[in-house]
């Protein structure tokens, strides 16, 4: 899991990061180059998925870092924080369709990929001098984490 989820992500950033900064020595503030990351654990801890959330706070780390190093630069480094998103992470996670319908019960109605796509089209429609640095996005009633 660390390998994947902060050796990977870190790998990732560093290529796309480098890449933006190329584009942007000759397009800044005409254009922008933009990089978007993130999940609520890595602010909001779960008792029950410590490592997991150990490497959403260690990718927490790295967007605020390569923001400070790359923003600058004309890159804009966003941490998008989604909670509860139905999609095929429950899958991937072994959840069971009856504990999908206990966060549904509790939390619901549970976010949608177009939600969280909503508000990353609103962090990247703001014009080339603004920048989102942080955005949770959570069901109304998600209470935890």
């Amino acid at each position: 899991m660390l390998k994947l989820n902060v050796t990977g992500t870190l790998a990732l950033l560093q290529k796309a990061a480098q890449k933006m900064v190329d584009e942007q020595q000759f397009n800044y503030p005409k254009g922008y180059g933009y990089l978007i990351i993130g999940s609520v654990v890595g602010s909001h801890i779960s008792p029950f998925s410590a490592v997991y959330g150990a490497t959403k706070f260690a990718v927490h780390s790295l967007a605020e870092g390569l923001r400070r190093e790359v923003g600058p630069k004309g890159v804009r480094v966003s941490l998008v924080e989604p909670g509860i998103v139905i999609s095929g992470f429950q899958d991937a996670a072994g959840y069971s369709d009856d504990l999908v319908q206990v966060f549904n019960d509790k939390f619901g109605p549970l976010l949608h990929g177009d939600d969280v796509a909503n508000a990353i089209y609103y962090i990247v429609t703001q014009p080339p001098h603004v920048h989102i640095s942080d955005i949770m996005v959570r069901p109304t009633r998600q209470d935890y984490p």
